[in-house]
């Protein structure tokens, strides 16, 4: 019996032999030293960097920036001479030395020569290497295999229609590759994802069909195409794709970019860019009170030096600068090219495309056609610009009136004032004579006349409304525009 139980112990002895260690780092030197599992330390403190121990019987550590790896008793199974080792898990680890990887077993022995780029560690008796600019894979006695990349489940493929292209991960850095195996990228990316039209990520929102990925390493943010070329480099703090344009927009720090996919810089600003889509393929951008115009290839249609614009019916631009603390106009057609080749001190434009305009230096308004011809000259003192409207509000004599584009008086000049309600409906006039106020409408009516204390518009499902009062009445009386029928009500509150 006593025999039995001293096979017993030694039995449970050898077991919690096999227990496996851990590292443990010292609080005033940083060193790690190897312990058992019950705490008792099997090494000194010489450890600059600790790994892990596992099943196989080793456990991974560093001295003075070089790995190796010792058993659970602390005796050296691989020399501390490597500049990397991993995937101890596994029959064969990788490890590199002089830039150059290969693979060695749990003795040291080199069973792969360290001949390769990069190498993966090895998964099911596979591994992915890089080799002169190409990536493939190759078996335990360093073979290589003549399997598909897109088929190996470590990869990733992306299906743009300009070509497709692999992203490829060893050790947790990532590059773009060929289906053939030819890197495209270095192997220095953190993350690189394309991502689809209708699919909003927390920093992009790529067109894949386009070919353009994001990019990020430890330095930044940028774009690459499908060539695996940083048409944006990798330096900014957030990127992000405009989902209908190919435009880039970027920050670093407390400034802010525009790019087109091509890399050419638009724009930059200490504030924020604001880009907004006017048609299918034309885009306005702003910041700090500059604005031009770019089409969804990115090319400058108007360049972002004017203070304002404004996309008028006629697909024309009307732009604003200022010049010696005087407001100036011009005029541009949607390719950019100018309408009237001079900047004007006043300028309208009607709905038909007849603009009025006074020239610089000049005391007459000239009316001209959409091609710049002269029509008509008229002798006033001021000009007012009203979008979508078939006549002009002009001035003399210090009252104002409308003019059609025939050069036709639509009333008297008696008006002390003419302002649109707002620039959403400003084709419709607040009308004022005095304390008294009226409207007219974009068809040369004038449908409440000029007899009212205070009118209010307000726009309810696509009617506008007007509350209007009277001195000495308490009630209110709200008119509906109907723009279906052109019915005008009246109804008392």
């Amino acid at each position: 019996m006593k025999y039995f139980w001293t096979i017993l112990l030694v039995g449970l002895l050898n077991v919690n032999a096999q227990e496996t260690p851990r590292f443990k780092k010292s609080s005033r030197n940083n060193l790690y030293a190897l312990f058992t599992h019950d705490h008792s330390r099997i090494t000194k403190y010489k450890f600059t960097d600790a790994d892990d121990c596992y099943s196989s019987g080793i456990c991974i550590a560093s001295i003075n920036n070089k790995w190796g790896a010792v058993d659970f008793k602390g005796k050296v199974k691989i020399p501390f001479e490597y500049d990397e080792l991993y995937g101890g898990y596994s029959y064969l680890m990788t490890v590199s030395k002089n830039g150059k990887y290969g693979f060695i077993d749990k003795t040291g022995k080199i069973h792969i020569p360290l001949i390769y780029d990069n190498a993966d560690e090895l998964h099911e008796g596979r591994a992915q290497v890089l080799l002169n600019d190409s990536i493939f894979i190759i078996n335990t006695k360093g073979k290589r295999l003549n399997i598909p990349l897109e088929t190996y489940e470590n990869f990733t493929i992306f299906n743009m229609v300009v070509s497709d292209v692999i992203m490829v991960e060893i050790n947790w850095k990532y590059a773009m590759v060929e289906k053939s195996g030819k890197v495209l990228t270095p192997f220095k990316y953190c993350h690189i994802k394309p991502t689809y039209h209708d699919l909003i990520e927390a920093a992009t929102k790529l067109r894949v069909s386009e070919g353009w990925c994001s990019a990020i390493t430890y330095s930044g943010q940028g774009v690459l195409n499908h060539k695996g070329e940083e048409v944006i480099p990798t330096i900014y703090d957030d990127v992000y794709v405009l989902p209908d344009a190919k435009l880039v927009e970027t920050t670093k720090g407390l400034n802010y970019f525009l790019y087109d996919l091509r890399g050419n810089q638009l724009m930059k600003s200490k504030d924020y860019i604001d880009v907004k889509q006017l048609t299918d393929t034309l885009f306005e951008i702003s910041s700090e009170n500059l604005t031009g115009i770019v089409n969804k290839e990115g090319k400058i249609i108007i360049p972002p030096i004017y203070n304002d614009s404004h996309f008028l019916y006629q697909r024309l631009f009307q732009v604003r600068f200022t010049e010696n603390e005087t407001n100036k106009y011009k005029l541009f057609d949607i390719t950019g090219k100018p309408v009237i080749p001079f900047s004007c001190q006043k300028m309208a434009v009607a709905k038909n495309g007849t603009i009025m305009i006074k020239k610089d230096n000049q005391s007459t308004y000239q009316t001209l056609d959409n091609d710049g011809t002269l029509l008509f000259e008229n002798d006033f003192d001021d000009l007012k610009s009203f979008t979508l409207a078939d006549f002009f509000i002009v001035k003399k004599d210090d009252k104002w009136t409308f003019l059609d584009t025939e050069n036709n008086l639509i009333t008297d000049f008696k008006y002390d004032d003419i302002e649109a309600f707002d620039k959403n409906v400003n084709q419709w006039c607040l009308l004022r004579i005095g304390s008294k106020a009226g409207v007219f409408n974009e068809d040369a009516q004038e449908v409440l006349p000029v007899e009212y204390d205070r009118i209010y518009l307000r726009m309810e499902n696509d009617a506008r409304l007007f509350e209007v009062n009277q001195k000495n009445i308490l009630n209110y009386a709200s008119f509906s525009y109907f723009c279906s029928n052109l019915e005008l009500l009246l109804q008392k509150v």
